[in-house]
């Protein structure tokens, strides 16, 4: 069973798909735009430096580069989102935290929001408009393959069990 509210019927997964896409478009576009500025020094940051980054934070730069670009296209999202969602993780932790408890203290908020956002598409996948949906239509043969969801659909993997008034109940009744 699709997670849908009973008063949208079928537009709720037309909902699903849109929020999904755009969800994924704008974090990879945000995320690219960030690596941008470190790997080319484009986009000079609110005092005006727009130098590139080295060490560390370059690899960063190149790693929010790539993912952007593949999370945008919907290509091996959830690989990518994984590696994404780890260099946010070592990025908080070891540019962030040491100045303190709170995210919005240390400035580490959008970098604990771009973790759990790729969390998500690791653990969701793209969605059904991404070119990840569309090679496996192609890989598989099924060109109305539906996508694979993390819960289990009603119809096909819910069965009924003996409080739910299943005949295959096995409750004897006991007399002493």
């Amino acid at each position: 069973m699709r997670l849908k509210a009973e008063f949208l019927g079928e537009s709720a997964d037309q909902l699903h798909n849109v929020a999904l896409f755009l969800l994924r478009v704008v974090a990879g576009f945000d995320f690219s735009l960030h690596g941008f500025q470190k790997v080319f020094g484009w986009f000079a940051d609110a005092a005006g430096h727009a130098a590139r980054a080295s060490g560390l934070p370059l690899v960063g730069g190149y790693i929010e580069v790539v993912a952007g670009i593949l999370v945008i296209l919907g290509l091996f999202t959830r690989p990518i989102a994984l590696i994404a969602c780890s260099e946010m993780a070592v990025a908080y932790f070891k540019v962030h935290a040491p100045r303190g408890f709170w995210p919005i203290m240390n400035h580490g908020e959008l970098a604990m929001l771009f973790c759990f956002i790729f969390l998500f598409f690791a653990a969701v996948g793209a969605g059904s408009w991404s070119l990840d949906a569309i090679l496996l239509r192609r890989s598989t043969g099924f060109p109305g393959k539906k996508q694979v969801l993390p819960w289990p659909e009603a119809s096909s993997s819910v069965r009924k069990g003996p409080a739910q008034g299943s005949k295959t109940s096995n409750s004897k009744s006991r007399t002493n």
